[in-house]
């Protein structure tokens, strides 16, 4: 982080690194990563964000790619973003990062074969594995014990859709 030093003061750095270590710590079961990507990390630093990236495991065929934008204060309520096709979840940083300001926790993912996830590109196996993924999220944001919404764009929305109709434990609200 900042190996040449001039970019932040020291109290500054100290600063982002208990915040990271503290996200770290708060999502040991989750394989979390915080960036030090230099430009994000200023840019999370400057506006209060902490951008967390994970890559996790689903049905045994793909590896997730994600992004997380964490509000300043207590989170009023976690949300869930699905991206559309031929999208990725950094296409949303701007939505991420006004959802967070208004204080809530968000969290957006590389749909398989799209952006940094793993797979063949554009492929799925099985449509059910869009909503096997999302519920395995939608779990890992009830943890956060505020209330849950699942936003779908696009395809995101369709995927969103089939989620809501089945018989998968549902989430407080649904932004189409």
């Amino acid at each position: 982080l900042d190996s040449d030093k001039t970019r932040f003061s020291t109290t500054e750095r100290r600063a982002i690194i208990r915040a990271a270590l503290e996200v770290q710590k708060t999502y040991a079961d989750f394989n979390v990563n915080v960036t030090t990507d230099r430009d994000k990390m200023d840019d999370a630093y400057r506006w209060g964000w902490i951008l967390v990236t994970n890559s996790w495991g689903s049905s045994g065929e793909a590896w997730i790619d994600e992004m997380d934008w964490k509000p300043t204060n207590e989170a009023r309520a976690s949300l869930l973003l699905v991206h559309g096709i031929g999208e990725h979840s950094g296409r949303y940083e701007h939505v991420g990062q006004a959802f967070a300001d208004a204080g809530i926790d968000v969290l957006a993912f590389d749909q398989r074969g799209f952006g940094e996830t793993g797979g063949r590109r554009a492929y799925i196996a099985s449509f059910s594995h869009f909503l096997d993924d999302i519920q395995v999220l939608l779990d890992e944001r009830r943890s956060l014990a505020v209330p849950v919404v699942l936003m779908g764009h696009s395809l995101g929305g369709l995927i969103a859709t089939d989620y809501l109709v089945s018989d998968r434990r549902q989430p407080d609200l649904a932004i189409l």
